[in-house]
């Protein structure tokens, strides 16, 4: 609950409420949430932490959603 993401990441969601939002899983358990529109996305691993995407990520991620 005093995670200091925590506001962040619910700030992130609201800011972007009628987004379309993304949600990936890589193998070693960090789990992504991207938002198209605004080309922005944050990473997390549950109970270890959390941040934003960097550019080489979210270009990747922006990638793959528009199918290049």
């Amino acid at each position: 609950m005093d995670n200091p993401w925590r506001e962040k990441f619910f700030g992130f969601i609201t800011e972007n409420a009628g987004a379309t939002f993304h949600h990936a899983t890589t193998h070693d358990r960090v789990q992504i949430i991207y938002c198209h529109t605004k080309n922005k996305g944050m990473w997390f691993v549950p109970g270890t932490g959390m941040g934003p995407m960097q550019p080489n990520g979210l270009g990747i991620l922006k990638q793959i959603v528009e199918g290049r």
